[in-house]
């Protein structure tokens, strides 16, 4: 099992006995995002570098990444995305894919 305490300054995911992430809040709001976006041909992205990937049908996809940061957004249009929509994850949903909770399977498309 694992614990969050919202009104902690510090996120701490802890699985039997071990701590295995122990973040900012900020920091973590700064580096989650969700990512959205639909591909035309099939998409050049590299899945093991994303916390979850989920293909939603007609060409749309939706990946999360806990790397955020400079470039990012032009790497997902490089891997072949277009009309992109970004979003920041609230504390409940970064916990609920840290502990696998909300994880989705890699889908790896057609």
């Amino acid at each position: 099992m694992g614990f969050f305490l919202q009104e902690a300054p510090l996120f701490r995911q802890v699985r039997v006995g071990d701590v295995l992430r122990v973040e900012d809040r900020e920091r973590l709001r700064l580096n989650w995002r969700r990512i959205r976006g639909r591909y035309v041909e099939q998409p050049r992205l590299n899945f093991r570098e994303w916390v979850a990937v989920e293909e939603e049908g007609e060409g749309w996809v939706q990946v999360v990444t806990d790397q955020w940061g400079e470039g990012m957004e032009d790497r997902v249009r490089e891997a072949g995305l277009v009309e992109i929509e970004v979003e920041t994850l609230s504390l409940e949903e970064i916990y609920g894919y840290v502990m696998g909770g909300m994880n989705r399977p890699v889908t790896h498309g057609g």
